[in-house]
């Protein structure tokens, strides 16, 4: 399992890497004294040089806690955009057998906001798939790097959810950001010109 999230690590730093509009990226709970640490410098070149905030600490002590979102596929909030006010937390939880609202689990114990990717408001199930909303670290921060790029939630889902998966885009849905209902309550609000959104994967 820890070999399979030091590829995906790898694979979400190549992606943000060779981005036009690159996100400042965490890996938190991640001490180099780990056993994921010494794994991903034995499996990925360079890891160690990687232009990435790594930090043993968890997210609720790097950040204030309402600043931070916790993205699970079972949290009953829609995420609509992208806030550059607000830490966006990937939970770094390898399992071969998915354990149904672990990840929703994790952040209600960690007394942390949370959302889910609208996957079900912008596709639709087509023929033949999984139909899983469930999705691997980098496979998550793929879309929502390609939503940062372009401002569309369809194109941002379909580059990064698996073909395997049977969705497809529907015809029917209006622009990107033009509905903010169910999105979780913030503190803080947007500004313009300011920096990227933060994205931490919360390293367990």
């Amino acid at each position: 399992e820890l070999h399979k999230l030091s590829s995906q690590l790898r694979r979400l730093y190549g992606s943000n890497r060779h981005s036009q509009r690159p996100l400042h990226v965490f890996f938190a709970n991640f001490s180099q004294e780990s056993s994921l640490y010494r794994i991903c410098c034995e499996k990925n070149q360079g890891f160690a040089n990687y232009v990435v905030d790594m930090n043993a600490k968890s997210p609720q002590q790097l950040f204030r806690r309402e600043e931070l979102i916790y993205l699970s596929p079972d949290s009953p909030h829609v995420l609509t955009d992208l806030n550059p006010e607000v830490v966006y937390v990937i939970g770094g939880l390898v399992d071969e057998t998915v354990k149904k609202k672990l990840s929703l689990q994790v952040a209600v114990q960690s007394g942390l906001l949370t959302a889910r990717l609208p996957i079900i408001e912008w596709l639709k199930r087509g023929s033949k798939g999984t139909f899983s909303t469930v999705l691997s670290v980098n496979q998550v921060f793929d879309i929502l790097l390609k939503y940062h790029e372009t401002n569309d939630w369809t194109q941002a889902l379909l580059t990064g959810i698996p073909q395997r998966k049977g969705f497809t885009p529907k015809s029917n849905v209006k622009s990107s950001s033009s509905s903010s209902q169910g999105t979780p309550p913030l503190d803080v609000e947007p500004t313009q010109n300011s920096s990227p959104p933060k994205f931490q994967i919360l390293l367990k």
